[in-house]
């Protein structure tokens, strides 16, 4: 199903109506790639690399170095755009027996 099609039967439930106000689709933009300014365990950065996950997005090289400096963070973004991998990664560099295995 479609999504313009879901939110067309949701709205006609009559428990649902007037609930959602707006729907707008967003045109594609292209990725934005970032290196995070705090150095990464050479190890993990290898995986990475080898998974093709480096560089990474934006959102998770500015959430890295937020967690890494001990600050709170919220990360917010579409489905799909990385959110585990920013808090993926400062865990496994902090871990002094990194297991790179369980990171696919």
């Amino acid at each position: 199903m479609d999504v313009k099609r879901f939110l067309e039967q949701v709205r006609d439930r009559s428990w649902y109506k007037g609930q959602v106000v707006d729907d707008r689709l967003l045109p594609a933009r292209d990725a934005v790639q970032k290196t995070p300014d705090s150095p990464l365990h050479p190890a993990l950065m290898a995986r990475l690399q080898e998974l093709g996950r480096w560089p990474l997005y934006a959102h998770q090289a500015e959430t890295i170095d937020a967690v890494l400096a001990g600050e709170n963070v919220v990360v917010s973004t579409p489905t799909a755009s990385g959110k585990s991998l920013c808090f993926q990664i400062p865990v496994l560099h902090v871990n002094a027996k990194l297991d790179l295995t369980l990171f696919r």
